[in-house]
């Protein structure tokens, strides 16, 4: 209970918007000697990070468990700011960034996933709040290898998942294969 208080008392971030102008930049990011220590410790668990990613370049950060890789990630999407440091995005200091700009700009994998209960669209598409219309989310789920999958499923990417993904058990022993086993 007194973790669930702490994250409810937290500031609330009031550049999350979509109305929040965003600096004009090319999309190149980099991390100049970044370090981070979380509030109320002394060791830093991330130090002199340089990282330097061109526009349309994939990074894989890989490491063992404890190793800083999501306090990375949260760093870069400003859930943290650096303890030491900089990071720019397109030559603009990630600080002056309104967060919900900064955050569009990136797409990030988390270890952990999760499957909501609704249709295949509305997962790919979870995040976008743009009222009722959901993005065209096609593109996407060809470019992340799922299209021979979803050309098997009757209703594409209106098929209905059940929560984690359970109905797709089912699917798999009926000849579907999803997620595809890479």
């Amino acid at each position: 209970m007194s973790r669930i208080r702490e994250v409810m008392n937290l500031d609330v971030e009031a550049d999350v918007g979509r109305d929040q102008p965003a600096p004009s930049a090319r999309n190149a990011l980099e991390l100049n000697g970044v370090g981070f220590r979380y509030p109320g410790t002394e060791r830093l668990v991330l130090a002199g990070v340089d990282l330097f990613v061109r526009p349309g370049e994939a990074v894989a950060i890989v490491g063992r468990t404890g190793s800083g890789k999501t306090t990375l990630l949260n760093l870069i999407a400003r859930l943290y700011e650096p303890s030491e440091g900089v990071i720019t995005v397109g030559e603009v200091q990630a600080v002056r960034w309104p967060r919900g700009a900064l955050r569009r700009r990136f797409g990030i994998v988390p270890q952990e996933t999760f499957l909501f209960s609704d249709t295949i669209r509305e997962n790919i598409a979870f995040g976008f709040d743009d009222g009722d219309s959901v993005p065209d989310v096609e593109p996407a789920a060809r470019l992340a290898g799922l299209g021979p999958d979803l050309d098997q499923f009757p209703n594409r990417l209106d098929t209905v998942l059940g929560e984690r993904g359970i109905t797709l058990s089912g699917a798999r022993s009926s000849g579907y294969h999803w997620p595809a086993p890479w």
